[in-house]
């Protein structure tokens, strides 16, 4: 009799782990697809996955950040319109420090966008090492009609323009992407610093 209802017991058991095995995987294939919209000044925003997309001018444009979670950034509006007047900028990140990957990834995103909107970019560096075969570029190479975007490490988070020189600086990996999408957001007119 005891054997008996061991086996049954152990039948029991398998049914019900096997039926939460199904289940969350049921569970994961289907949350992967499920969609979050939202409307941000008139546009519209899906997240997917850990992505927001929306459309401008009939282009698709991909963000980690939803705009209202960029409100607060210290975010000087007057380097977007500065890049918006010109027609080639260079982009320079350092070699050496912390939050390299976030930066470079940034940097490339930032390059990226800004070559789709008719804009040259040039990608330099900003330490004077000879390992790397992009160009030597600060602040002090800046001139109106080619300003600089430099990417620097910082205990503050935060942009601002000095001398045609457009300064993203961060305390921590994840603020250098967001403020490029802030940086993105307000170039299209989504987002405006009132």
């Amino acid at each position: 009799m005891r054997r008996r209802k061991k086996k049954n017991n152990s039948k029991i058991i398998s049914i019900i782990l096997a039926f939460v095995l199904v289940s969350s995987m049921l569970g994961i294939i289907v949350g992967k697809d499920t969609k979050q919209t939202n409307k941000y000044n008139g546009y519209e925003f899906t997240q997917q996955g850990e992505y927001w997309y929306f459309q401008h001018n009939n282009k698709n444009y991909r963000i980690l950040n939803y705009p209202s979670s960029l409100e607060n950034l210290d975010f000087d509006s007057n380097i977007v319109k500065q890049v918006q007047t010109t027609k080639m900028v260079y982009i320079t990140i350092p070699v050496t420090g912390q939050n390299l990957e976030y930066i470079g990834t940034s940097a490339f995103d930032l390059s990226q966008f800004l070559g789709e909107q008719g804009i040259y970019p040039i990608n330099s560096v900003s330490n004077n090492q000879t390992d790397y075969e992009l160009p030597y570029i600060t602040c002090t190479n800046a001139t109106i009609p080619i300003p600089v975007i430099a990417f620097e490490q910082s205990n503050q988070t935060k942009a601002y323009a000095k001398n045609n020189c457009l300064i993203l600086s961060a305390n921590t990996g994840y603020d250098y992407i967001q403020l490029k999408d802030r940086f993105l957001l307000e170039y299209l007119g989504v987002m405006k610093n009132e």
